[in-house]
């Protein structure tokens, strides 16, 4: 996507830190000065002082702002380890099941402990070249209880 600065704010604002809309405000700077920091300036890839000619009335995307800045949205799958606890219910006295993440420490008093690795989808997104974030699994990913997979 193109965005503007504002647009990506108004959009992500919940996934963005404060040190990250600072970045983001930096980035709305290089943008008005040609959307190279002054190390790139310097060097051949300074494309601003390039002629280009002109086919058919436009020279680019007619469209699209040139103080927009690139974000890209990527999704992926990745695996996560959870248990399946059985423990006496100290109520009923019946066993119960339960599931806890790869950080539960096992205590002794369970009467089972089984670990699965699940498929957790992620996503996260790039602004301009070096700006990430929104980095986590997808929320309600998990559909059924008794199939964590499914």
């Amino acid at each position: 996507m193109r965005l503007s600065v504002t647009e990506i704010y108004d959009r992500y604002y919940d996934k963005l830190s404060e040190k990250q809309l600072n970045q983001l405000l930096d980035m709305m700077d290089d943008v008005s000065k040609g959307m190279m920091n002054p190390e790139v300036r310097k060097t051949s890839l300074d494309y601003a002082h390039i002629k280009a000619n002109v086919i058919n009335g436009f020279n680019a995307n007619p469209f699209e702002s040139t103080n927009n800045i690139s974000v890209w949205h990527c999704c992926w799958k990745s695996f996560k380890k959870i248990g399946f606890i059985t423990i006496l219910d100290p109520e009923t006295g019946e066993p119960e099941e339960y599931t806890v993440d790869e950080t539960y420490k096992v205590v002794g008093t369970e009467l089972n402990v089984e670990w699965k690795w699940i498929v957790e989808v992620w996503e996260g997104y790039r602004a301009g070249e070096d700006l990430y974030f929104g980095i986590e699994p997808i929320e309600y990913q998990y559909v059924s209880a008794d199939n964590p997979n499914a």
